[in-house]
């Protein structure tokens, strides 16, 4: 299965040390320019402590960055991909994400899928 990561599920990743690429090794995972955009966006706020490791694990672990074309923000152009699982903690965006898988954090260790 192909799953797409989202920040915020990249950025909790790193503030519970959460391996994602271990346990979705079974997987093929993603995330988008827009995701990286935004991790670097939070990093020159200075708003997010865990942004700057959540990118650093992004680029040493090679995960496979997918071009966009439209700027419009994130969310939305998650939900318009067909074909991906989607890996976020963003409850308004689990909300959107109807008839896709959908993989969350689980106690603060584990990756499950929910749908």
């Amino acid at each position: 299965m192909r799953i797409i990561l989202d920040t915020n599920f990249l950025i909790n990743c790193a503030k519970f040390h959460i391996d994602y690429c271990e346990q979705l090794k079974e997987h093929r995972i993603y995330t988008l320019d827009a995701v990286v955009r935004e991790l670097e966006k939070l990093i020159k706020q200075k708003k997010a402590k865990h942004a700057k490791l959540a990118l650093q694990i992004l680029r040493q672990k090679q995960i496979k960055i997918i071009k966009t074309e439209n700027q419009d923000d994130v969310d939305s152009l998650l939900i318009s991909f067909k074909g991906y699982a989607i890996a976020t903690a963003d409850r308004e965006l689990k909300n959107k994400l109807k008839g896709k898988k959908i993989f969350v954090i689980r106690q603060k260790k584990f990756i499950e899928e929910i749908r």
